[in-house]
C-alpha cells in the first residue's frame, strides 16, 4: 500500500512536471531607461534563449486548495462579479484612439493584467496602460555576444508611443519595472513625456512591481487549475479564465471573455471539456522566495542541534538532583560533571575538607563519604 501511494504521487507530479515551466525573457531596466538583454548563444535578437521558473515552486493562493475542488475562485463567483469589474468596462474612442491601448486590449494583456491585479490584491481600478507603456525600456543593448554574430546585434532606440508597436515586445520588462497604476491616475488617452505624479498631482499608487509575464507552452485542464490555484488567472485565446465550480455535476470554468469590437470583457460559464488542453497561456508571477526556503532548512538544522544541547542539559540537570537524594552520591559521577556533592567535588577537585551541603529538600547529608574519599586519595 505505501508503495502505491509514493507511485500516485510521483504521478501527480509528472502530470504538474510536464507542462510546469513558466517561460520568459530575463532582463532588467536601469534607471537610464536601458534594458540589457544576455546574446549567449544568439546568432541574432530573434535567438535569444527563453529562461524558466517552475511552477511548483510557487505557493498556493489559498492554503489546502488542489485541482480536484469542486470550485476555486478568489473573486469572482458569478457572471455579473466580472462584468461589474472595471478591468470589463468598455475602452472609450480617445483611449482606442492610441493604437498600442487598442492592440494592448486586443492582445488580452489587458485584462490578464487587470484581473489578476483583482485577484492578487486590494485593488479594483482598470489598469493604466499609458504607465505600462511609460515603464517599458527606451533603449535595448546586448551583452555576450559572440564575436562572429556582433554584426547581428545593434542597440536599439525603443519608442514610448502610441505609435510604435514594437512596445508591446517588452511589456512584461515594463511591469517589472514599474508595477501596475490605475487608469484614473494615468489616462490611457495619452502616453506623457515623463510620469511623476498622477494627472491630478496626487501620489502614484502601485501594484504588482516586480511582476513579469510568464508564457506557458502547452496545459490541460489539470494544469489550468494548478496555475489558477497559483497566479489567479490564466489568459488563454480570447478569455482570461479566473477560476472554476460545479453546476449540477457538471464542471464550469470562470471567463472573462474579451470583446475586440467593443474592448470590454464579459463574464461568461463555459463547459470546462471545451478548455480541455491549450498550446499557449500567460501569467503574471513573482521569482519565487527560494532563499526563504534556505533560510527555514538552516533554521530547521539549527533548531535540532541548539535543541539537541538543551536535552542533554536537563538530562545532567535531572541526574545531579537525583545525586542529591541518594546517600551515595558517588555513583551518578560518571554521568554528572561535577555534582555538589562530596564525593564527586572530591573526584573532581582533589581531597579537601567540605562544608555541609543544604541540598534542596533541606536535609544536611552525612559527609563521612567525603571524608572517606579523600582518605582514600591520600592513601
Amino acid at each position: 500500500m505505501k508503495f502505491i501511494i509514493i507511485a500516485l504521487i510521483a504521478i501527480s507530479f509528472s502530470q504538474l512536471d510536464q507542462f510546469s515551466r513558466l517561460y520568459y525573457k530575463y532582463g532588467e531596466i536601469n534607471k537610464k531607461g536601458i534594458l540589457t538583454l544576455n546574446a549567449t548563444y544568439a546568432k541574432d535578437p530573434s535567438y535569444i534563449e527563453d529562461v524558466y521558473e517552475s511552477v511548483i515552486d510557487y505557493k498556493l493562493l489559498q492554503k489546502k486548495t488542489k485541482a480536484d475542488d469542486q470550485y476555486f475562485y478568489t473573486k469572482w463567483e458569478n457572471i455579473e462579479d466580472i462584468q461589474n469589474s472595471e478591468t470589463s468596462y468598455p475602452l472609450t474612442e480617445l483611449e482606442t484612439n492610441c493604437k498600442n491601448v487598442a492592440l494592448i486590449h486586443q492582445s488580452g494583456l489587458y485584462g490578464l493584467v487587470g484581473f489578476t491585479l483583482q485577484a492578487l490584491t486590494k485593488a479594483q481600478y482598470a489598469p493604466s496602460i499609458s504607465y505600462w507603456i511609460k515603464n517599458c525600456p527606451n533603449k535595448v543593448k546586448y551583452d555576450n555576444i559572440e564575436d562572429k554574430f556582433k554584426e547581428q546585434f545593434k542597440d536599439k532606440i525603443i519608442e514610448q508611443t502610441c505609435e510604435y508597436e514594437e512596445i508591446l515586445d517588452y511589456l512584461s520588462f515594463g511591469l517589472h519595472k514599474g508595477g501596475v497604476s490605475s487608469s484614473k491616475c494615468i489616462s490611457n488617452s495619452i502616453i506623457p513625456d515623463y510620469i511623476q505624479y498622477c494627472e491630478d498631482n496626487s501620489k502614484i499608487s502601485t501594484e504588482l512591481k516586480g511582476y513579469r509575464i510568464g508564457y506557458i507552452r502547452q496545459c490541460n485542464s489539470d494544469t489550468i487549475k494548478e496555475l489558477i490555484l497559483r497566479f489567479g488567472a490564466i489568459l488563454i485565446d480570447e478569455m482570461v479564465i479566473v477560476g472554476w465550480k460545479q453546476i449540477n455535476n457538471e464542471s464550469y470554468w470562470i471567463d472573462a471573455i474579451k470583446d475586440d469590437q467593443e474592448y470590454k470583457y464579459t463574464g461568461a460559464i463555459v463547459p470546462m471539456d471545451i478548455v480541455k488542453k491549450c498550446h499557449g497561456g500567460y501569467v503574471l508571477f513573482k521569482f519565487p522566495s527560494r532563499f526563504n526556503m534556505i533560510g527555514l532548512i538552516l533554521g530547521i538544522i539549527f533548531g535540532v542541534l541548539f535543541g539537541s544541547v538543551i536535552i542533554m542539559a536537563i538530562i545532567e540537570f535531572m541526574i545531579c538532583v537525583c545525586c542529591f537524594d541518594n546517600m551515595n552520591c558517588c555513583e551518578c559521577c560518571e554521568c554528572c560533571s561535577c555534582c555538589e556533592c562530596a564525593c564527586c567535588q572530591c573526584k573532581c577537585n582533589g581531597p579537601q575538607i567540605f562544608p555541609q551541603i543544604l541540598p534542596a529538600n533541606g536535609i544536611i547529608r552525612d559527609l563521612s563519604v567525603a571524608g572517606e574519599c579523600a582518605k582514600s586519595m591520600q592513601d
